[in-house]
């Protein structure tokens, strides 16, 4: 009996002795909690660390898919990730070489001078196209070539359009009305080095390149319509091949309208049909001091312009105004195309002298191409 009471009495100051058995300290328990609060708060601080430093990781990452680079058609192009905004670079260099067989006993006259054999840069271009907010189109392009000698630069195209009305497509600057078969087919993949003759005569009363003006073009899967109003050719004051334009009182002002479409049409073949119009509605005013106030001037350089003399020239006609009608007709079968245009052009004398008609005149033409590549 002594025995267990001194046992159970040692168990007991056992118990009163040992930490882990005594009453909770208070000192020991207010330390625990500070330490977890730190814990917490420091936990806390690495959470707000990853995700400032994960944001301005992604960044970059978000940054780089606004955007992208390309290369199509050997054309380098930037575009936003959305499509809205766009921006191609391009260029075109064209060199003619030409030799002319002429008879040495020709009068010396304008139309059998002796032609210049050699070479020039007929054209050589550099610009940008594309879009911006998505519905507006723009084409900036520059043109340092020539005919029979270069030129130290000059406005070629540029212009702004906006395509959010489909099909139409309205367009305000400087450009090419379309005019013609041959007038709508670019330089690039022109069947020869130049356009027909009366083809190029007729764009250039009108319309023609460096043309200013504005209107509505408007396309399908087999037609197309345009009408534009145009006003004077963007002025190039250098001494070089386009020499220096002489001021005027008030510029010219016209139309030029445009038809045409493929009403017959197979998997391997074509018929197209097209009708154009433009008039000079006022011709420039060259002011009292010129020979002829209002002139207008049909001419043409030969179909390659190594040499910049043109033997079809009407001199100036004093004229209220012109017009030039043309009809258009082509077919392509496979690697076979066929194509010709007429023209009848007309100029209306200003104050004609007595018996003195209002000149007029007719072209056409007929050319076609087999593509042995076979694309």
């Amino acid at each position: 009996m002594a025995w267990k009471s001194k046992l159970l009495m040692g168990a007991a100051g056992l118990a009163l002795t040992w930490p882990g058995l005594a009453a909770a300290d208070p000192v020991t328990d207010a330390k625990i909690a500070a330490l977890e609060q730190q814990l917490s708060l420091l936990q806390a601080q690495i959470a707000d660390l990853k995700a400032a430093t994960s944001a301005r990781v992604a960044a970059p990452r978000a940054d780089a898919a606004t955007t992208s680079a390309t290369i199509a058609g050997g054309k380098p192009s930037i575009a936003s990730s959305d499509g809205k905004f766009s921006a191609t670079l391009h260029g075109v260099m064209q060199l003619d070489t030409a030799r002319y067989d002429q008879d040495d006993r020709l009068p010396a006259a304008v139309t059998a001078r002796d032609l210049s054999s050699g070479a020039n840069f007929r054209r050589a271009r550099i610009g940008v196209d594309g879009k911006v907010f998505g519905n507006f189109d723009y084409n900036i392009l520059f043109d340092f070539g020539g005919s029979g000698a270069e030129d130290s630069g000059r406005v070629q195209e540029m212009w702004v359009q906006y395509s959010g009305l489909k099909p139409l497509r309205f367009r305000i600057g400087a450009f090419a009305p379309p005019l013609g078969l041959a007038d709508a087919a670019s330089t690039n993949g022109s069947l020869f080095p130049e356009r027909p003759a009366a083809a190029d005569i007729a764009r250039g009363l009108g319309g023609g390149d460096t043309r200013i003006g504005a209107g509505v073009i408007g396309s399908g899967d087999h037609w197309f319509a345009s009408a534009i109003a145009t006003g004077p050719l963007v002025q190039s004051l250098n001494s070089g091949a386009t020499g220096f334009n002489a001021p005027v009182f008030d510029e010219q002002q016209g139309y030029a309208l445009r038809v045409a479409g493929v009403p017959l049409h197979g998997s391997d073949w074509r018929i197209h049909v097209g009708a154009n119009a433009s008039a000079v509605a006022q011709p420039a005013d060259l002011g009292p001091a010129a020979a002829n106030r209002y002139a207008l001037q049909l001419r043409e350089r030969p179909e390659l312009r190594v040499d910049g003399a043109r033997l079809v020239d009407t001199g100036q006609i004093d004229a209220k105004g012109a017009r030039a009608y043309g009809l258009e007709l082509a077919a392509q079968k496979q690697n076979l195309l066929v194509e010709g245009e007429y023209f009848d052009f007309s100029v209306a004398r200003r104050n004609a002298a007595a018996g003195i008609a209002d000149p007029s005149f007719k072209g056409w033409y007929v050319q076609g191409g087999y593509l042995l590549t076979g694309e």
